[in-house]
């Protein structure tokens, strides 16, 4: 079985156990419903992916403090699930955004600041472009990929000449970081920086394989 299918098949599994444990589940509600989402994270640290469906369409502004207190856990793909949730159109105006800068300033995991990358970039105010300006210098590909996008969401100007730099300094090895930047400057700037600036190497069957398992572990991230 190649890496391609393997993907596929992976999250088709998971999207099935996902289905079958959350039947009959809906959204969180009622006075006591900051306990009921502890409850529910509980179950989640101990593996029940079921949990995360109830979670994620769950939008009461009570659920913020639970949230905020979830970026602190020992286990990331705890604080990957509340960035995703904080970062929801109903909580955004509730919360500040030095909790999620401070985990993609400060995280170990490269996928947890990739995630607060992303999550910085919903917010699309001039301090997360801030510190999504400064996560450009990040060691890991992935998290500057993340933050690039995340700078093309919000669409500033302040991001046109460090996006500019990522051009010129990311070695030949890291094309994808440089498609990701000349892609962004696209978006902001209405002129094409892909012809010119960006050498897309041939795309081989292993290159195909190693992003498409990217993407699959990007996207079952916030089940395990």
């Amino acid at each position: 079985m190649t890496m391609k299918q393997l993907s596929v098949f992976g999250m088709c599994l998971t999207f099935l156990v996902i289905v079958s444990s959350v039947q009959g589940n809906g959204a969180l509600f009622g006075e006591d419903i900051e306990e009921q989402a502890r409850a529910l994270l509980a179950r989640y640290k101990k593996g029940d992916p079921g949990v995360y469906y109830r979670l994620k369409i769950s939008s009461d502004d009570r659920l913020i403090p639970v949230y905020l207190d979830a970026l602190k856990d020992p286990e990331n793909r705890v604080k990957r699930l509340a960035l995703s949730q904080i970062s929801r159109h109903r909580f955004r105006d509730f919360v500040t955004i030095k909790p999620i800068a401070d985990l993609l300033e400060n995280a170990p995991d490269a996928d947890t600041r990739a995630a607060a990358a992303s999550s910085l970039g919903r917010f699309r105010s001039a301090e997360s472009t801030k510190y999504l300006i400064k996560a450009l210098r990040d060691d890991s590909a992935r998290v500057v990929r993340t933050a690039i996008r995340a700078l093309r969401s919000v669409k500033s100007e302040e991001a046109i000449e460090p996006l500019k730099q990522k051009l010129d300094d990311v070695s030949d090895k890291d094309w994808q970081v440089r498609l990701a930047a000349a892609e962004a400057l696209n978006f902001i700037t209405g002129k094409d920086w892909i012809q010119d600036s960006v050498e897309i190497p041939p795309r081989s069957r292993v290159c195909d394989e190693q992003i498409t398992f990217e993407a699959y572990q990007g996207a079952i991230g916030y089940f395990y």
